[in-house]
């Protein structure tokens, strides 16, 4: 219930792909982003959350230099580190 990008060329609707900056992310969704520490890095790795309806989202993996490196979209499935329940 989820689709994970690890490369540039797909982006959000809003227009947010792999490369870009964690401002970029702040920028376009303002408010409904909510910040969580990194599954995998340390900081200042970060996970940006925006949830765009109740059930559907977007998880933003951000490395230690503020760059997004993962985009995971879909359902509460984008918790899940590797994809595991």
């Amino acid at each position: 219930a989820r689709v994970t990008v690890y490369k540039p060329g797909f982006a959000t609707a809003e227009g947010v792909q792999v490369g870009d900056t964690a401002v970029k992310v702040r920028q376009v969704y303002g408010k409904k982003v909510e910040k969580e520490h990194a599954a995998v890095g340390e900081p200042p790795a970060e996970d940006l959350y925006v949830w765009e309806t109740p059930d559907y989202g977007y998880r933003f993996e951000v490395d230690d230099k503020g760059i997004v490196t993962t985009i995971h979209a879909g359902s509460d499935a984008i918790r899940y580190i590797e994809g595991c329940l």
